[in-house]
């Protein structure tokens, strides 16, 4: 019951067109991006990204076979991994990334007792920018709210994502990261 939605596949795809259309990856020139999708799931915006001509690298969670299925259907580079508070990521890529999705971010401790406060994002994001990215490179989140702290991000965490990453946020739960 939980993967039942994304069999609604001509809407996902819709989804995701949308995400890659306000991303503007239809009007990037010259090089194609190099791009990081964590929590790729069935892989719709892996495939749509690679539809306008990127290279993405996707991230989920390992074991989970119906994913597995779906996109080595899509023929998509996925990694199987699940992303830990204070450890870095493995290297994913011959070359760094130039942009990082993520929607409907999980990974962080979402709806649970551990949800990751300042210094787990900023560890994370750190790796990402010194280890994993190109020296422009942007990440957008797409987040999910949380009940424990009755917003997408605590105070803290929206603090040190304007104040080290200069974030841009639209809305309430998607934001735009990038390190001067």
């Amino acid at each position: 019951n939980h993967y039942q939605k994304y069999f609604n596949i001509d809407y996902w795809l819709r989804q995701n067109v949308i995400r890659a259309l306000s991303l503007n990856l239809h009007r990037k020139t010259g090089e194609p991006l190099h791009i990081l999708d964590i929590g790729s799931g069935f892989g719709f915006f892996p495939y749509v990204a690679r539809f306008y001509n990127h290279s993405v690298v996707g991230i989920d969670l390992p074991g989970d076979q119906l994913f597995k299925k779906a996109t080595d259907f899509f023929e998509l580079d996925i990694k199987h991994l699940e992303i830990q508070k204070f450890e870095k990521l493995p290297v994913l890529s011959d070359r760094k990334f130039d942009l990082v999705t993520a929607f409907q971010v999980c990974f962080n401790g979402h709806k649970s007792d551990h949800l990751w406060g300042e210094k787990q994002w900023d560890f994370f994001l750190k790796d990402l920018y010194d280890n994993h990215l190109s020296k422009d490179a942007l990440i957008y989140l797409e987040l999910n709210y949380e009940p424990q702290v009755q917003d997408w991000l605590s105070h803290d965490v929206k603090s040190l994502f304007k104040q080290n990453y200069h974030a841009d946020f639209k809305g309430y739960s998607r934001v735009t990261l990038k390190k001067a």
